[in-house]
């Protein structure tokens, strides 16, 4: 990751296809090393799968990528609105309830 400053972090940054292709390549190895040893009894009946990027050193990677990223259009997905309950509608009634924008302008 790079921090704000531009300065390299040793944490690893999460627009690092390698590593996303190293943690598929993990967890589809685990997954059927799960299925073989539970292949008779079927007692796994789910995984709760965690990935925290332990952003230390910075609050995001300031990266090309992530800045482009940072500042691109929110996907629709994550601007819908229609439950009208919980945290995150609460702050966006709070803020003017903008329906378009960068993460910083939704959200700031």
């Amino acid at each position: 990751m790079i921090s704000p400053s531009g300065e390299d972090l040793w944490v690893l940054s999460p627009h690092c296809k390698d590593d996303l292709a190293a943690d598929k390549q993990a967890f589809t190895s685990f997954c059927r090393y799960l299925n073989t040893k539970d292949e008779t009894e079927h007692t796994i009946i789910c995984l709760q799968i965690e990935n925290d990027p332990c952003s230390i050193g910075s609050d995001r990677d300031f990266n090309s990528e992530g800045q482009a990223i940072f500042d691109s259009e929110v996907p629709t997905i994550y601007k819908s609105h229609e439950e009208g309950i919980g945290r995150m509608n609460d702050i966006w009634q709070k803020i003017g309830s903008k329906n378009s924008g960068t993460g910083f302008e939704l959200f700031s």
